[in-house]
């Protein structure tokens, strides 16, 4: 009986042993997850923006930290993203301008692609550029391109 207790007690002290180290490492590892994506880059002067427009627009970006941890990356961006970029870029001093790179964006619906119009419409009202390349323009993306101060197409796109 003493034999059965002192492999009972062993077992309870390495489960409860095995279950603070696994708290403790799934703590570090969440505090290292935020800490990565919270991170704010500084910017350099006379940067710009380049805001790429491929992809679905939704509402809101799906945010999944385990696809980030295993490198999936999504082509879905986020009109919240998007909005809250422009914004950032317009109030920041080292930001010059922005570059759109247009490629085959999808929006689901009118009311999205005017937002970014309008928030690259009050971008501008700042002083600052914009300029817009693309190799094929759909309605969608001239639509917000056409905001810009220069637009530039592919000689062989459309």
């Amino acid at each position: 009986m003493k034999e059965f207790l002192k492999y009972v007690l062993a077992t309870i002290t390495g489960i409860i042993l095995l279950s603070i180290i696994m708290g403790i490492m799934t703590v570090i590892s969440m505090v290292g997850l935020v800490a990565s994506t919270a991170g704010n880059t500084p910017v350099e002067d006379n940067s710009v923006l380049t805001l790429s427009l491929s992809g679905q627009l939704d509402e809101r970006a799906e945010s999944n930290p385990m696809a980030k941890l295993t490198g999936q990356v999504s082509d879905n961006l986020g009109l919240d993203d998007i909005l809250s970029a422009i914004r950032k870029a317009k109030e920041n001093e080292n930001i010059k301008g922005i570059y759109i790179e247009a490629g085959l964006f999808s929006s689901d619906t009118p009311a999205s692609t005017h937002a970014i119009r309008e928030a690259l419409l009050d971008f501008k009202k700042s002083g600052k550029w914009i300029v817009s390349y693309a190799d094929t323009y759909e309605q969608s993306t001239y639509y917000i391109c056409s905001v810009s101060d220069k637009i530039f197409l592919n000689p062989q796109g459309m």
